[in-house]
């Protein structure tokens, strides 16, 4: 399992949730705050060792440049995606087509995600 999340809206609860699926010997569940070694092996990460990339949706998950190339990574590698929802409100047409302008697009452009890919 691999926890996406955004750590002002959901940081104590992704951490609950890694203790409660350790507790239940369901094998490696990837937190960032505990096993990130370097932002570029990221998206590899979740491209290439996870089975479940669970989306903990909270109001600004999707500001977070990460956990939009998390989310983008996992779509276009097949990797099975579990939304948990928190406080989530779907986005909007308008927020989907100029999610450049609100969320800063820079890390994710330097491993070749854009706005097209995320959209």
């Amino acid at each position: 399992f691999f926890l996406c999340h955004h750590k002002v809206g959901a940081g104590a609860v992704a951490r609950l949730i890694k203790m409660v699926l350790m507790d239940l010997s369901v094998g490696k569940v990837f937190l960032d705050s505990d096993d990130l070694l370097d932002l570029p092996s990221l998206f590899g990460t979740v491209s290439e060792d996870v089975e479940t990339l669970v989306v903990l949706c909270t109001q600004d998950v999707l500001l977070r440049p990460y956990c939009l190339g998390e989310i983008t990574t996992a779509y276009m590698d097949s990797v099975r995606t579990k939304p948990v929802n928190i406080i989530f409100n779907h986005p909007s047409d308008t927020f989907i087509t100029n999610i450049d302008q609100a969320v800063d697009m820079k890390s994710l452009h330097e491993v070749g995600l854009g706005p097209e890919t995320i959209q």
